[in-house]
């Protein structure tokens, strides 16, 4: 707040961030973050502030998540306000990659950013792969469990 030049309240923390508070969802696969974001956004109680698809979108560097924000009810003695909250959806995958990310890059001065960054490109290109591989055994499972339950 004060980087933006605001008082450090309660209220301007509400109209002002927009990661008062966080929760990061680890899934195993990309289908699972897609079906939870959107059980999520049809519930009644909140409301979607904001939505970043850099699973369909990544960064240049490379970086894979599903952000959404959400207007969360806080209530309180006169009435109720809404606070928001980001929540991550990643992958296994997008989570190791993002853990290594920050370690090796967060507020570092490198001289090889450029490189570092189509390194970083590669790898993350490289965990699609190989989720997409796993991805083929999970829709292996739903195809057999469809099967049975027609049959």
């Amino acid at each position: 707040l004060q980087r933006k030049g605001k008082e450090p309240t309660v209220m301007n923390a509400k109209d002002y961030l927009q990661d008062i508070a966080g929760v990061r969802v680890i899934c195993y696969f990309v289908d699972d973050i897609y079906n939870l974001t959107e059980l999520l956004k049809s519930q009644s109680d909140l409301i979607v502030i904001r939505e970043r698809d850099y699973i369909g979108n990544p960064k240049p560097n490379g970086y894979r998540s599903y952000h959404v924000i959400v207007g969360v009810p806080v209530y309180c003695l006169d009435g109720m306000e809404y606070f928001p909250v980001e929540i991550q959806f990643r992958t296994m995958s997008m989570d190791f990659w993002a853990s290594m990310e920050h370690r090796i890059s967060y507020k570092k001065e490198r001289t090889d950013k450029e490189q570092l960054r189509d390194e970083l490109r590669e790898y993350a290109n490289m965990l699609v792969e190989i989720e997409s591989r796993f991805e083929q055994y999970n829709e292996t499972d739903h195809q057999q469990e469809k099967r049975t339950v027609v049959v």
